[in-house]
């Protein structure tokens, strides 16, 4: 094989190799430091792209965290909102039925002045100007009675057929006048206060 570097020296003096040889090591250092510089480039390029990657893994755990944090702040909120709502209505029914209590206590007292006002039917006394004065009493005390009761939402049981959510059967009789499962007397008189028994009636049922 030809050998074109020696045919190119060849007839040069030794200045001219010397000088030929010096190009060509400046050429040989030249490309080597292209290669080095490459690959520090190279090296750089990766170390970035690296860090991206890293900052990017960073972002993305971050907003993670944040989508986290947001759903149980979520779910807090709607809890709080849901206790205070249970809260507001338990309130609004304790104050509802805060005089449940002295209601029952005072049915005791219409009973008693619902009786005495029956008294007044039994004995004849019209004649009289003190009997229609204390009759009379009596049943616009009565008819106060139950104005009051009507005004907090206390009102007597009606009903005519047996429930046994409101009426306390204390016996069963024969009666050709009513129905099975009607009520034939009542004994004492049963009560509501809204939606709430107050005091469940005491009756007689048809067989």
């Amino acid at each position: 094989m030809i050998n074109f570097n020696r045919l190119k020296g060849a007839g040069l003096s030794e200045d001219e190799k010397k000088e030929n040889q010096k190009s060509e090591n400046n050429d040989t250092e030249l490309k080597q430091e292209d290669i080095e510089a490459n690959l520090e480039q190279e090296v750089e390029e990766n170390q970035e792209a690296e860090l991206i990657s890293a900052e990017e893994e960073k972002i993305i755990k971050l907003q993670e965290e944040i989508a986290n944090l947001n759903d149980r702040l979520l779910r807090n909120e709607a809890e709080y909102q849901n206790i205070k709502k249970r809260m507001e209505r338990e309130k609004a029914r304790a104050i509802e039925y805060a005089y449940e209590g002295f209601a029952s206590d005072m049915l005791n007292v219409i009973d008693s002045l619902e009786n005495g006002a029956k008294s007044f039917d039994i004995h004849d006394g019209e004649n009289d100007e003190l009997y229609r004065k204390v009759k009379e009493g009596f049943n616009l005390t009565l008819e106060q009675f139950q104005k009051v009761f009507e005004k907090h939402g206390i009102s007597p049981i009606d009903e005519t057929q047996f429930n046994p959510n409101v009426h306390n059967a204390i016996m069963q009789v024969e009666s050709e006048e009513h129905k099975e499962g009607e009520l034939v007397k009542v004994f004492q008189k049963g009560y509501k206060i809204k939606d709430r028994v107050l005091r469940a009636a005491m009756v007689s049922v048809a067989k």
